[in-house]
């Protein structure tokens, strides 16, 4: 689900997995308390700004997405500061700019596995679990 949605929406599908390895590890009932608010699923949405998709897990997702898009678009497209946004709200903080390295670390974790996964086959293409893929390069290529 995040994949597709990430895809149809536009955006890096290794980012996407990354950044909900490093929310929720991928766990849809983490619950983070904030005090007077808390973060919960996949990609820790806040319950002040986006509570009424609790109970939807497609929905959950799409806002995920969304909320990164539109970070990305207050960051004139620069991903590190979307990501700094995503998480604290603005770009220009220290806390910010460790989310990111933390987020993009996990991203570049998750491409390492998954080249790994994928050897080459005598022929020269990709070979995951005996079928050949389309392309090499990292999972935003993989299938959703």
């Amino acid at each position: 689900m995040v994949v597709g949605t990430a895809k149809s929406k536009g955006i890096p599908v290794d980012l996407m997995i990354g950044l909900v390895a490093g929310e929720s590890s991928w766990r849809n009932d983490v619950v983070h308390h904030n005090g007077g608010s808390s973060d919960y699923g996949l990609f820790q949405l806040n319950s002040l700004w986006h509570n009424q998709y609790r109970n939807s897990i497609i929905n959950h997702i799409k806002t995920g997405i969304d909320h990164y898009k539109w970070c990305l678009r207050a960051e004139k497209n620069s991903p590190d500061k979307a990501l700094a946004r995503y998480n604290t709200g603005g770009s220009g903080t220290a806390a910010g700019r460790q989310y990111s390295s933390y987020i993009n670390g996990k991203k570049r974790e998750i491409d390492s596995k998954a080249r790994k996964y994928k050897q080459p086959s005598a022929r020269g293409s990709i070979v995951s679990r005996g079928r050949p893929s389309a392309s090499r390069g990292s999972i935003s290529s993989r299938r959703s």
